[in-house]
């Protein structure tokens, strides 16, 4: 976990406003420009998607009358939402355009307690304030769902929005994505996105993502964003857009007299703004329309596409479908014949023995009791139905969940987890879960033997282990912590 130093949060501003590929001059210009003459030429295409989300947007009244009407809704922030309403009402700021409070500065900041990438610099926090959200959360929240709602079908191919994690859904999108129902299937949600391309009577499968992602949307695109929503709600899009042109603070971690303020000449995406998820769908939507009209033959050609967009992207060939990953997800074969989700491996080895800050629960309880019960509740939140040799061990070894552990566990897992009552339990053979991780037996013995029956206070590290992290997340022997903690505190660096 990076510390909250100066240092850290100037590299981390460098995701904003870098360079993307210095070492090459003017190419960052270049994409740019790419990316404003290829929107110019979406016209129709914009159009045509706009007509098929409008009637999402019936039941939308104003944003004032959705704030009044749904601040209080259940949310993780529930209660800054109401106390953010109350000071809205207090200062009379439903007129105004900006309904930050007053003399507040969006201020950007690292984004603490997160477990660090490999190789990644810091992240940091455009914090817009929960007065912002309120804006835009009802009105994206709409456009979110006409997106799921409306698959595009392009060029003899599929474009799909896949909002959650559900099961359901994720089956779906595994099934297409090994036998494409046309000739490409590109799912995506934010900037993390698959495809699936028939080439002849072969079917290429790649992972593909977009690098620095918030630095390289140009304005062309917020105004493509823009045009997708009805005509008389534009005017409120303004608004969310003009969050994105708002001077950001840094402040000196060390004397908070010493700032320094940062005004960009066009609107940047922050990662607080609610338009995220929205307008980085946009990006991958107008990523696949460009490789709708390739020829792909390998992953150079998607990186080629993804070019004449203005974007970046990264690709892994999945030569076997188990190597795909959409959302933390894989899809295995399990003992009925079907092919289901997983959450992958890696998720796990990251999750367990370890919590961030706290362990919550009395301090009277022994730390070992409140650390079995709170790995309990990660392990029964995180493989709700799955059922195989490696997470049954870890289960019966961690004991029966609580009431009050799954209450803090759910915030971790709601993004990465969805429990669906009726999805039904099933079961995966060994051969088929490790064959995404191209473990030998040795590995897999080790891993459903010695490493499912660590408990409080063991290390372990082995092969298989590495291979997994390295697998999921790209982790090695260079970049990672020397072993895995189980002592539910934190892991040792």
């Amino acid at each position: 976990m990076y510390g909250n130093t100066n240092h850290n949060v100037s590299l981390g501003l460098e995701r904003l406003t870098k360079i993307r590929i210095p070492l090459l001059y003017g190419y960052d210009q270049y994409l740019q420009s790419q990316q404003e003459k290829y929107i110019s030429t979406l016209t129709t295409f914009i159009y045509k998607l706009q007509k098929s989300y409008g009637p999402t947007f019936f039941d939308y009244h104003t944003m004032i009358d959705e704030c009044e009407e749904h601040h209080a809704d259940p949310h993780q922030k529930k209660q800054l939402r109401i106390a953010a309403h109350e000071d809205i009402l207090a200062e009379n700021l439903y007129f105004n355009r900006n309904w930050q409070s007053r003399g507040r500065r969006t201020e950007y900041k690292l984004k603490t307690m997160e477990v660090a990438k490999p190789g990644k610099i810091p992240r940091l926090i455009g914090d817009l304030g929960v007065h912002a959200s309120l804006q835009g959360f009802r009105l994206t929240s709409f456009m979110k769902k006409a997106m799921a709602n409306n698959v595009i079908q392009h060029n003899g191919g599929t474009i799909h929005f896949c909002p959650t994690p559900d099961p359901f859904c994720l089956e779906e999108v595994f099934d297409r994505l090994i036998d494409p129902p046309g000739r490409y299937y590109f799912v995506l949600f934010s900037d993390d996105s698959c495809l699936a391309y028939r080439l002849g009577s072969e079917v290429l499968r790649f992972n593909v993502d977009i690098s620095s992602c918030d630095a390289s949307h140009t304005e062309s695109l917020f105004m493509a964003m823009r045009a997708l929503f009805p005509v008389e709600l534009q005017a409120e899009v303004d608004l969310l857009i003009d969050q994105c042109r708002a001077p950001i603070t840094v402040y000196d971690r060390n004397t908070r007299r010493r700032k320094v303020t940062l005004k960009p000449k066009a609107p940047r995406l922050y990662s607080g703004s609610t338009l995220t998820t929205i307008i980085n769908n946009v990006a991958n939507i107008i990523i696949a329309h460009s490789i709708s009209a390739s020829e792909i033959t390998c992953g150079g050609d998607i990186i080629k596409a993804a070019a004449r967009t203005g974007y970046i992207v990264t690709c892994e060939d999945c030569d076997d479908w188990h190597k795909l990953q959409f959302l933390k997800h894989s899809p295995v074969r399990c003992s009925d014949g079907v092919v289901r989700p997983l959450l992958n491996i890696g998720v796990l080895l990251r999750l367990s023995g370890r919590c961030k800050g706290d362990l919550p629960g009395s301090k009277k309880i022994p730390m070992e009791a409140r650390a079995r019960a709170f790995q309990a509740s990660l392990l029964h939140g995180a493989y709700p139905k799955a059922r195989f040799t490696l997470i049954d061990e870890m289960k019966a070894r961690a004991g029966v969940p609580t009431p009050l552990y799954d209450d803090f566990v759910a915030p971790l897992l709601s993004y990465k987890v969805v429990d669906r009552v009726e999805y039904p339990v099933f079961h995966v053979p060994s051969h088929e879960l490790w064959q995404r991780y191209g473990l030998d037996a040795m590995q897999i013995a080790e891993l459903e033997c010695d490493f499912a029956s660590c408990s409080y206070g063991d290390h372990y590290q082995a092969s298989g282990t590495n291979r997994v992290l390295e697998c999921d997340y790209g982790l090695t022997g260079q970049n990672y912590p020397e072993s895995l903690s189980f002592d539910a505190v934190n892991v040792h660096y």
